[in-house]
């Protein structure tokens, strides 16, 4: 169910996750989100100091290679990438002064302005995001996709969420990774957003997506939409 809308000033944030093996393929998502998501400030997420293309003024990197929440050997650090997507639940601590933020995969690409998640009324939900079609169904609740999500950085700080996630990532082994635990620990507490925010193969169709989310299919980096913001 949607929130109501409500009008608030804040810096609007955009990350990626994308090690050093996606720094090609998250550009497109970047240049689409320049183009059409009314972001003040864009960062990529990677594993290394030196990353290969030249970025615009509001485009950032940050290197996560260093972070000291999850360590090799630990349950769900599986390769070189994954650390990259289990800080997604340290966001609050990475961004300390960010309220808001919209995490992204890097194979998304923002067909329309998506400037409105910002004044969503969020006061009472950790996350907002689009529900796997099948596994909500399966669970009776909503189980969100991050290949997009919305996270409401200031209510995480303040229920200590973030500590909890970490802890659990861990301990615990999950299938899914941060997806599993995020879902895990925000239920009850997840804005549901249409279909259009992470049109994908597992979310409910719809016929205008704002956010395409190729969720690495074979081939995504070939499809049009993809090739126009190269």
């Amino acid at each position: 169910m949607w929130a109501l809308f409500y009008f608030v000033s804040m810096e609007k944030i955009i990350v990626y996750p994308a090690s050093r093996v996606f720094h090609n393929d998250v550009m497109p998502a970047v240049h689409s989100a320049i183009a059409n998501s009314g972001a003040d400030t864009i960062w990529i997420m990677t594993d290394t100091e030196d990353f290969p293309n030249q970025l615009p003024d509001n485009v950032h990197t940050i290197d996560v290679s260093k972070q000291e929440w999850f360590k090799p050997g630990s349950p769900n650090y599986r390769n070189e990438y994954s650390f990259i997507c289990l800080v997604r639940v340290a966001l609050a601590k990475l961004f300390p002064d960010a309220d808001r933020i919209l995490s992204l995969d890097a194979d998304t690409i923002i067909e329309q302005d998506v400037s409105e998640l910002w004044n969503l009324d969020m006061q009472d939900y950790y996350l907002a995001g689009v529900p796997e079609a099948l596994l909500s169904n399966r669970l009776r609740r909503p189980y969100i996709n991050m290949g997009m999500a919305f996270f409401n950085l200031e209510k995480i700080r303040e229920d200590h969420l973030d500590d909890k996630m970490i802890e659990d990532l861990n301990h615990k082994w999950y299938q899914w990774v941060e997806q599993d635990c995020i879902n895990e620990n925000t239920v009850g507490k997840v804005l549901v957003l249409g279909p259009e925010y992470n049109a994908s193969q597992f979310s409910d169709p719809c016929d205008y997506p704002k956010i395409w989310h190729f969720a690495y299919t074979f081939g995504w980096q070939n499809k049009e939409v993809v090739q126009k913001y190269k």
